[in-house]
């Protein structure tokens, strides 16, 4: 039996079509199908690179001295509570600005009646400023400090009294 030219032609188009469709529809399940907070890419003479943000998988690694995840993001927070009970007047207390560069205000209303100092320690422990708050507004003049996260304690003698999370930058 003769099949007519046209008529083939057309069955080796559908096979084709056929035959490309689920080869894609495989390839396509073999590819990374989440979706990734962004990215981008760069290039130069010297070659290009491709980036995204946002990891779509990751690997883990357990032993006895600790574990490895590599892939996941990790968020850094700190808290630091203390015991003791804040007095109405100094929940308002403010610092600003933060994160700041050279100088840094501390403002605290109602004050007048009451001698307070503050402590500037490093995330290590180590004390790098102390002083007296004796104005309802001081300026602390800390360009000295290198770049990197601080803690200021605002004490009454020896009790902590409130606590704040600083950061010096350039």
């Amino acid at each position: 039996m003769l099949i007519n030219e046209p008529i083939a032609m057309m069955m080796c188009r559908r096979i084709f079509y056929c035959l490309v469709s689920s080869t894609l529809s495989i390839l396509s399940g073999l590819a990374q199908s989440n979706t990734v907070a962004s990215g981008g890419g760069a290039q130069n003479a010297s070659g290009s690179i491709e980036y995204s943000i946002g990891q779509i998988d990751y690997l883990a690694s357990q032993s006895v001295g600790g574990s490895v995840q590599q892939g996941n993001q990790h968020p850094f927070e700190s808290s630091i509570s203390t015991d003791v009970e804040v007095t109405s007047w100094l929940s308002q207390a403010a610092v600003f600005p933060n994160p700041f560069i050279s100088n840094l205000s501390v403002r605290i209303q109602g004050i007048q009646t009451i001698r307070l100092q503050f402590i500037i320690h490093d995330i290590l422990g180590h004390t790098w400023l102390t002083g007296d708050l004796n104005q309802e507004l001081t300026t602390l003049p800390i360009s000295g400090l290198d770049d990197g996260m601080y803690v200021l304690s605002i004490r009454h003698g020896k009790q902590v009294l409130r606590t704040f999370q600083i950061l010096k930058l350039e």
